[in-house]
């Protein structure tokens, strides 16, 4: 057979033949084999019998493909921008939260992000996961009663999501835009917290608490070790604005203090969040009392004076001591903490001790700020559960000690050096304890 084209091509064979009639008088299938210039044919191999695999995530079994099994989220729904899960909740799994779909309220989704709808979806089925407590209903009514709540908390489950799903786009859009409406809502009842009720200053104590669990999240992953290289973290950057990420936790303390007339009430609202209704009262709400003792290892080495102010005292003062102290007042309560559960609320009461003035002795990079918080990531690593602020820690951590070592503090002369050194196998420790 020969072709021949409008260019004068010059003409040209064909590698093989096919006869017109060969495949009718074969009785079974055969296959050209297109390899050479001689044509021979050859058997049609059956695929050999194997049997299904079952045990992949939900999307993989769909499209019935093979999954990798890697968790949380397999390599193709990584790729595809796709939730993965292992499992499909059962009906009997989806809590009283599910009627938040159908109810008629301000909810709206980012343009060409991850939509409310599956927003809500997800934190229906990964509630524990996600908030690292169990469901309430006075919570849920205010997820469906106050915007600030609630964008507070989709953008909560969006920061998860893209935790889970780190390469999709969508849900970066989405986490930044219910961010962006739960900042303005927070800033909105700043300004009138004087006048709000009960349940209002409920909404903003919670919400500020949980607004810092996304601003301590990484934006990248723990796919990407360029984010987790200690040496991209901000204590070797320059950048003016490397502690930027702190500022929603050094205005914690002061709206505390300001809304001390409700801090009763507060107290047992979130002890009803996180420990449930028959905890109201737990040993975490002395954390910082003046009366506690700090370990003396820590006070020597820090030089800090023997406390002369009554227990719960919050005066505000310039004083290097009492911006150290109360951190550290929270750090030996945190140390004694099983390190089996998350500790939330623990976390976020350190930050609520964290000032400006603490702040900025870390953007100077004072080495007894450094080896605080540098602690607190040491213990935070303890808590398996801490998705939020998991990468940060394990990164800001070795930071620390990084540029801590390079300062040779131990080997400083005298009682200083000698101090120095028995702090630095402490903060060693820190993730073991």
């Amino acid at each position: 057979m020969r072709f021949t084209s409008s260019r004068s091509r010059p003409q040209a064979r064909l590698p093989f033949l096919v006869a017109s009639g060969l495949m009718a008088t074969i009785a079974r299938f055969q296959v050209l084999s297109l390899q050479g210039r001689d044509s021979r044919l050859r058997d049609y191999k059956h695929r050999k019998a194997h049997s299904k695999v079952r045990s992949g995530c939900v999307a993989c079994r769909t499209k019935r493909v093979k999954c990798d099994e890697i968790k949380p989220a397999c390599r193709r729904c990584q790729r595809n921008g796709r939730c993965c899960m292992y499992s499909l909740p059962r009906e009997t799994d989806i809590p009283r939260i599910s009627a938040v779909t159908v109810v008629p309220y301000d909810c709206p989704s980012a343009r060409h992000g991850t939509s409310s709808t599956h927003l809500i979806q997800h934190m229906q089925r990964e509630w524990p996961e996600i908030f690292l407590f169990g469901r309430n209903e006075t919570l849920v009514s205010l997820f469906q009663a106050n915007d600030l709540v609630r964008h507070t908390m989709l953008a909560v489950v969006a920061c998860h999501i893209r935790h889970l799903s780190p390469r999709t786009v969508q849900h970066r859009i989405a986490e930044h835009f219910q961010q962006s409406l739960a900042l303005e809502e927070y800033q909105r009842a700043l300004n009138i917290r004087y006048s709000l009720d009960q349940d209002g200053v409920h909404a903003l104590v919670f919400s500020a608490g949980l607004l810092n669990m996304v601003a301590y999240s990484l934006p990248g992953s723990d796919y990407d070790a360029a984010v987790l290289d200690p040496l991209t973290s901000w204590v070797f950057s320059e950048r003016q604005d490397r502690l930027n990420w702190l500022a929603l936790q050094a205005g914690l303390k002061p709206l505390l203090v300001s809304l001390s007339a409700h801090a009763s009430s507060g107290i047992d609202f979130l002890g009803t969040i996180f420990f449930g209704p028959n905890k109201k009262t737990w040993a975490l709400t002395r954390m910082g009392d003046q009366a506690l003792q700090l370990p003396p290892l820590w006070s020597r080495a820090f030089n800090l004076a023997s406390p002369n102010q009554p227990p719960g005292c919050d005066v505000q003062t310039n004083s290097t001591d009492e911006i150290l102290r109360l951190p550290l007042l929270v750090l030996t309560q945190l140390r004694q903490l099983d390190a089996a559960g998350p500790h939330t609320l623990a976390q976020l009461q350190f930050m609520g001790k964290v000032d400006a003035r603490f702040q900025k002795m870390l953007f100077e990079r004072d080495e007894r700020a450094l080896w605080i918080y540098g602690y607190w990531f040491g213990l935070v690593c303890r808590y398996g559960g801490s998705w939020w602020c998991r990468e940060r820690a394990m990164r800001d951590y070795r930071a620390i000690r990084i540029w801590l070592g390079g300062l040779c503090l131990g080997e400083r002369p005298g009682e200083e050096g000698r101090l120095w050194r028995a702090m630095l196998e402490e903060y060693d420790a820190a993730p073991f304890l």
